[in-house]
């Protein structure tokens, strides 16, 4: 569902969900009288990421949450992608780092959102930034030399949307005045 803008200046881009997976509640909350309503799948560790919008804006704990939620469905994704990759010499290492990267962002952001200092929380984002790039070489990797099981798993557009969205984040850190 593409999302909708209201109101000038909104720059959001719709971008359509990337990972539909199961087993997700739906949450709806509410803000005060005569605010939009937002409406999120709150993803679980065993469950897949399956998100949409219903608003322009999200405050800045609705997207943490989001976005967490949103890392750790990647992990579980790219876990379940490299159960396809079959048993090998060539194979092992790819996995191996891969699962590692994959993995290390979500808990890396989560660690970044409990920072304890500005230059903590930046130090921390860099991190995360670092290892979905990692990530996102790693199945570059993977879908050139098994295309045939990289080919339908929609993981590495998703690792591409992660490096893009913590680096934005670490450069408007970066670019924010300390106050």
């Amino acid at each position: 569902k593409p999302l909708t803008r209201k109101g000038p200046g909104v720059r959001i881009p719709p971008s359509p969900p990337i990972l539909k997976l199961s087993n997700c509640k739906t949450v709806k909350l509410t803000n005060s009288p005569g605010q939009i309503k937002f409406a999120s799948r709150v993803s679980l560790p065993v469950c897949e990421f399956d998100s949409f919008w219903e608003r322009d804006v999200m405050t800045n704990g609705e997207f943490k949450l989001e976005l967490e939620n949103r890392t750790v469905a990647f992990s579980v994704a790219v876990l379940r992608t490299l159960r396809k990759i079959p048993v090998g010499i060539e194979s092992r290492n790819i996995k191996d780092q891969l699962a590692r990267s994959a993995t290390a962002i979500g808990a890396n952001y989560r660690e970044a959102n409990r920072a304890e200092s500005r230059s903590d929380f930046l130090h921390k984002i860099s991190v995360v930034a670092k290892e979905a790039s990692e990530s996102e070489y790693w199945l570059l990797l993977l879908k050139e030399l098994y295309p045939n099981v990289a080919e339908n798993s929609p993981v590495l557009t998703e690792a591409g949307e992660l490096v893009r969205i913590f680096d934005k984040i670490r450069v408007t850190m970066r670019s924010k005045p300390i106050q």
